[in-house]
């Protein structure tokens, strides 16, 4: 969770052509996949880019827009516009995030995926690997690294053991990579 509290500030208003000031509000927010669905609801398109297919969230009424999905109550409307002028860097740190201990070694060289990825697909990983629905709550990212070890664990079964062709070839890459071949 990120939690942010924004200082007094002065605003416009468009509509009543005055200026308005606001006293101090804390907020929190989630980068989670309720978050992503909501947005995906509204935007109807994927919130994840796919590589040269879709291209996910642009531009800044998009961000915004997210930025009002995240965040947990009801802070007062001006607040995501807010957020985004003055915290959007730290908003982007804390989605890169992985929130996780969890790290993958691939073999091989990886593929990117083509495949278009939204929040009724992840979903229906979820209910595929049997994680309980609450976890929509987690930081996106971390829900990610479950769905993508529960893919692993089901794609070896309970050995992960390599073949002996396989395990002498990463052997023998491992050896070139500590020589600086």
């Amino acid at each position: 969770m990120l939690i942010i509290t924004v200082d007094e500030q002065e605003f416009f208003d468009q509509e009543k052509q005055v200026f308005f000031t606001v006293k101090p509000v804390t907020v929190r927010m989630e980068h989670s996949l309720i978050s992503i669905s909501k947005w995906e609801a509204y935007w109807e398109k994927p919130f994840l880019a796919t590589t040269g297919v879709v291209p996910g969230m642009t531009g800044r009424l998009e961000e915004i827009y997210y930025i009002q999905c995240m965040m947990l109550g009801s802070p007062p409307p001006h607040i995501p516009e807010a957020l985004h002028n003055y915290y959007g860097a730290e908003i982007s740190e804390y989605m890169d995030k992985k929130h996780s201990a969890t790290i993958i070694h691939r073999r091989g060289t990886q593929r990117t995926s083509r495949k278009i990825i939204t929040s009724e697909l992840i979903y229906y990983w979820m209910i595929k690997f049997g994680i309980p629905i609450e976890c929509h709550k987690w930081h996106f990212n971390r829900l990610l690294m479950l769905i993508d070890v529960c893919s692993i664990k089901e794609i070896s079964g309970k050995d992960n053991k390599l073949s002996p062709l396989e395990a002498r070839k990463h052997m023998t890459d491992l050896n070139k990579k500590r020589r600086g071949l």
